[in-house]
């Protein structure tokens, strides 16, 4: 037979992962910048361990979120060589959300546009002409699954203009 006799271990596992969700609280107090740019001191983030999610929202009341949308599809098919995150359905001031666990003074200058091509992320230097806050909150040395979750269900909450739910196979 193919089909497993008996799944509870899994299923308590997952149960247990997302009780550690549900419980979990930022060990330090929000980071949060306005008309952050890869000129801003972000020293505070360079010192900080352990697992984060950080939110980049749109900061311009004013802007035009469907217009920011429609930027960066124009900017990813005229850099097939680049990767940027998906860009989802609805325009929203909630740019992204994401996690990272241990470095996230370095995701957060890859998302301001410092790295490579080949990494996935907003690089906002290429074709961001508004303002964007950054909010990042720290987990502390959580499990990468609940990490997961937490951002899973912020995502799904807030529903950012880009970006995917889900792993990066971590």
């Amino acid at each position: 037979m193919v089909w497993p006799q008996d799944i509870n271990p899994e299923l308590d596992k997952i149960q247990r992962q997302l009780n550690a969700a549900r419980e979990a609280e930022p060990i330090a107090q929000p980071f949060e910048s306005a008309n952050v740019t890869l000129d801003t001191d972000l020293t505070e983030l360079k010192n900080s361990c352990g697992c984060h999610i950080y939110i980049f929202k749109l900061t311009d009341e004013g802007a035009n979120a469907a217009d920011v949308r429609n930027t960066l599809l124009q900017q990813k098919q005229g850099n097939p060589q680049k990767k940027y995150p998906k860009v989802n359905p609805k325009p929203s001031m909630i740019l992204y959300v994401g996690s990272s666990r241990g470095a996230i003074y370095r995701r957060v200058l890859q998302h301001l546009g410092a790295c490579p091509d080949a990494t996935y992320a907003l690089k906002l230097n290429d074709w961001f002409r508004c303002r964007v806050t950054l909010h990042v909150r720290n987990y502390g040395n959580i499990e990468s699954n609940v990490l997961q979750i937490i951002e899973d269900c912020i995502a799904q909450r807030l529903q950012p203009m880009f970006g995917k739910q889900g792993g990066n196979g971590r």
